[in-house]
């Protein structure tokens, strides 16, 4: 009987699946009062169910309440979040359930000086955003445990970095630099394996 209520609980207790939509931007463009949707990584577990993703850089400042919004709104389309983006952005939907199929990843993206030759911009604050949407087990998920768990179980750390000249996103296998003490990264591995989409 214990061992039956013992199971019982730890099912309960599992992080609930729930639909969401996050974004990560480069690690100095983070600020510290970013709400969870928010940050320089995005680990997902191997079973996520991705509807869309998109990489490119925002249209204006306000893409962070932007994705809020849609964060909230319960039914969201592929051109609600194209309209964040500008034109010209890549979708990458096909190649985040690539990584997904061998393992729960780690994504993070590179700094980018290079992009004024894709969309014609010469501010140096602009970087790129990398737009998630679906669902998974702890997607909702405030508790800081479950999403170190997610992290903690993740087989791979994914670099997205954008090669300007030949209008291409590098996919590395490379953990993300270390940016504070306190924080954890996945250990390097030592190849770098290189696809270009």
């Amino acid at each position: 009987m214990r061992a039956v209520v013992s199971q019982i609980f730890a099912i309960w207790l599992l992080p609930k699946w729930r639909s969401e939509c996050r974004a990560i931007t480069v690690q100095s463009h983070c600020t510290s009062d970013n709400e969870s949707n928010f940050g320089n990584e995005l680990s997902l577990p191997q079973t996520a169910d991705i509807t869309f993703a998109i990489y490119g850089f925002p249209i204006d400042s306000n893409w962070r309440n932007r994705v809020a919004d849609l964060g909230t709104k319960g039914y969201r389309t592929e051109s609600d979040l194209r309209s964040i983006l500008k034109p010209g952005s890549f979708e990458v939907t096909n190649q985040i359930k690539n990584y997904l199929y061998q393992g729960t990843t780690q994504f993070w993206l590179e700094e980018n000086e290079e992009f004024e030759e894709l969309w014609g911009s010469s501010t140096q604050t602009e970087q790129p955003v990398l737009i998630v949407l679906g669902g998974w087990y702890g997607a909702k998920s405030t508790d800081s445990e479950i999403l170190r768990n997610i992290k903690w179980d993740a087989v791979q750390s994914i670099c997205i970095s954008l090669d300007a000249s030949r209008k291409k996103l590098d996919w590395i296998n490379r953990s993300p630099p270390m940016t504070s003490p306190g924080r954890s990264n996945l250990v390097d591995i030592p190849r770098q394996n290189t696809s270009r989409c």
